[in-house]
């Protein structure tokens, strides 16, 4: 077997989700953000001269879900999938990594200095800890919510914490001194729905918050711990000088609260990528918001004029979410949280980066045509392949799937309809099938098919293109805990539209993570750890092979990947190993181990699959 190829990085961006101004009394002209890469770097730009000042690595980290101004001298970032801290000294010039595993977080969404302590908190669990900046002694400061799976957000007011959390909806109120914790009263309609509390700022007497997955803004009074205003329709805010400006797809609003009124200010300054800042600039405040690829945008509050800088940041390679092979013979991928769609040629030896979508995690490829599914919000994309050779071409978005859903990992498509399998979106169970009439435009979602299960794979009958088969998983959003024990198959009647049968093909497993028929008709799938096939037309369990007896935890959306070879032969990768499998027999026998995702162009004898940033091939046989 010819050894194996290393084909470089296919996916290359600039990416980043927090960032912030260092605040001076000439101004708040240095903005400081953490772009992701292996490692992350934290980076410190002057916006008015767009020159990067400095760019440091975090080692250890991809990138960073927080980050804040700690005064004029020091910087605070929280980061993944490490779950580490850094704090960047700017007088020193160096960054410091705070040793924090005993925490046990892979996320770090939340950072607040107290005194000498600071406090942090992230993914897993919705418990805040402490770390003693003089001895570096890590220790639980409370568990916030044992419910909850995310402390989200966190604002210092005069000695006291208000944390936010999810993916249900709460917030609370530490006082460290007491060690007490007490929730604020937000109503029936908001308390405990899924979301997250994010953004948290003081405005006047009252907490504000932005509620991700809920479009809403809220203020809570202080002295009552209760809610007071809700401003939905409103993905994020800003105060400034005791006056609050909201934003969403229409613009800008500035809320003025003696009248109970909004006022609309910018049609043309939106709502911004994960966060947006207030920042003194010019001798006045202004507003600002930016894109994940570094386009900062700023709103002068006395002209209402708005500028846009793209910053100097650097790009980096990307992890990659995922690998098809297309009827071109190209293989199509994109990056993992940057998204993006790349395209490598196996004659040129070229791959082409194509922007323009965010995170695709599912992919069908038709004889014309390519349609894709990304996360966030599960949006539906075509692609025509003429486009491959157009630098400048981007996927066009097609739908967005709604009904709560956010991954879309499963596609499959037939004659003129696309069917799409999806996850419900963070703290819901739930998934949905989703039918798109391609010629006509149009589209019908069908929500909890399978009561309280996710639909994780899809395959048609090539002797029956009536009948659509389905995988589902019992994990639902991240958040939320499942409810059932055991992945299902089910058949969906595409002209009745009703599920004709469901059952459970393995006991024991939670999940089928893909589905593929053969060219006898027989049906085939994978669970975490176990590949197995299906009479179609019965429903009987006709043959399984355990290829991994101890299997990962946590949620199980998709991870094993699946081909059937044109001779029979399957093709399998499960728990990171790629194996060849006899038809007949079953027998199986490593290709490759340490490998993820797979693609495979029988046509050229050629395996792809990644490892981390990296394409790979190898010869086939």
């Amino acid at each position: 077997m010819e050894s194996t190829r290393n084909l470089g990085f296919p996916v290359n961006h600039t990416y980043l989700y927090q960032y912030d101004f260092i605040p001076s009394r000439e101004g708040d002209e240095t903005l400081v953000t953490v772009t992701n890469g292996n490692p992350a770097r934290l980076c410190v730009v002057d916006v008015r001269q767009s020159k990067l000042r400095g760019s440091y690595p975090l080692e250890g980290a991809d990138g960073a879900m927080v980050l804040e101004a700690a005064g004029e001298d020091r910087v605070i970032a929280g980061s993944f999938p490490n779950g580490e801290l850094y704090i960047l000294h700017l007088e020193q010039d160096e960054i410091q990594r705070l040793t924090v595993h005993s925490a046990g977080l892979s996320f770090v969404y939340a950072v607040c200095i107290v005194g000498d302590d600071l406090y942090f908190g992230g993914y897993p669990g919705c418990i805040l800890y402490r770390i003693h900046l003089s001895t570096g002694i890590v220790s639980k400061a409370a568990e916030i919510d044992s419910r909850e799976m995310y402390l989200r957000s966190m604002l210092e007011v005069d000695g006291e914490l208000f944390i936010g959390c999810g993916a249900h909806v709460r917030l609370y109120r530490y006082q460290p001194a007491e060690k007490s914790c007490i929730a604020l009263e937000l109503g029936e309609e908001i308390e405990g729905s899924p979301g997250f509390v994010t953004n948290l700022r003081i405005y006047r007497n009252s907490i504000a918050a932005s509620i991700e997955a809920l479009d809403m803004v809220i203020l809570c009074d202080r002295s009552s711990n209760r809610l007071i205003r809700v401003f939905r329709n409103f993905s994020q805010f800003i105060v400034v000088n005791e006056k609050l400006f909201l934003f969403n797809a229409e613009g800008t609003y500035y809320y003025q609260e003696e009248e109970d009124q909004l006022t609309h200010m910018s049609g043309s300054f939106t709502a911004g990528w994960k966060v947006m800042r207030a920042a003194r600039m010019d001798e006045e405040h202004k507003l600002t918001g930016i894109t994940r690829h570094g386009e900062l945008s700023i709103l002068s509050l006395s002209t209402g004029a708005k500028e846009m800088l793209q910053l100097p940041l650097p790009t980096a390679p990307a992890l990659i979410q995922t690998i098809q092979e297309a009827p071109t013979g190209c293989i199509y991928m994109s990056g993992y949280q940057c998204g993006g769609l790349s395209i490598y040629d196996p004659v040129t030896g070229r791959t082409a980066e194509h922007k323009g979508i965010e995170q695709i995690d599912g992919m069908v490829f038709t004889p014309d045509k390519a349609y894709f599914g990304a996360y966030p919000g599960a949006c539906i994309y075509e692609w025509d392949y003429s486009d491959e050779k157009d630098p400048e071409a981007m996927p066009r978005l097609l739908f967005r799937v709604g009904e709560h859903q956010d991954r879309p990992f499963a596609m499959a498509a037939h004659a003129e309809y696309l069917f799409v399998g999806t996850i419900p979106d963070y703290g819901k169970s739930g998934g949905a099938l989703t039918e798109y009439d391609t010629v006509g435009k149009k589209r019908v979602t069908y929500r909890h098919l399978i009561e309280a299960q996710s639909i994780s794979a899809l395959a048609i009958s090539p002797e029956a293109p009536r009948y659509l088969y389905g995988g589902t998983t019992v994990w639902g959003g991240l958040g939320q805990t499942p409810v059932e024990s055991d992945g299902k198959l089910f058949i969906w009647d595409t002209v009745k539209k009703k599920v004709e049968h469901s059952w459970v093909p393995l006991q024991g497993e939670d999940g089928i993570g893909c589905l593929a028929f053969d060219s006898e008709g027989g049906l085939w799938g994978v669970t975490r750890g176990t590949l197995f096939q299906i009479d179609p037309s019965s429903g009987i369990l006709l043959r399984s092979k355990v290829l991994v007896e101890k299997v990962w935890q946590g949620h199980f959306w998709r991870g094993p990947f699946l081909r059937v070879l044109s001779d029979g032969d399957l093709i399998v990768n499960v728990d990171r190993t790629i194996y060849r499998l006899n038809k007949d027999s079953l027998e199986a026998a490593v290709i490759y181990r340490d490998a993820k995702l797979l693609a495979v162009d029988e046509a050229r004898d050629t395996l792809y699959f990644v490892r981390n940033q990296s394409l790979f091939s190898i010869q086939l046989t």
